[in-house]
């Protein structure tokens, strides 16, 4: 955003809650900088199996998993 080139440490995780700090490129008016990356895990949607229906026979799925999770189908 400000143009200040440099590095980050450690390498990304995408699995893991990290703190990266920043390290300016030589020769800059730059300080170090920190920043927290929260990474949210997935929550995979659990539903109540449906009963079988005849064929032709209408029935609205949930749109509300178990656990909480909203969605379409």
């Amino acid at each position: 955003k400000n143009g200040v080139t440099g590095t980050w440490l450690p390498a990304f995780d995408p699995n893991n809650t990290t703190t990266y700090t920043f390290t300016p490129d030589a020769g800059q008016c730059a300080t170090n900088d920190t920043l927290k990356v929260n990474i949210i895990k997935k929550t995979t949607p659990d539903f109540d199996p449906i009963a079988d229906v005849c064929e032709g026979t209408r029935i609205t799925l949930p749109t509300t998993s178990k656990n909480g999770v909203t969605g379409t189908w």
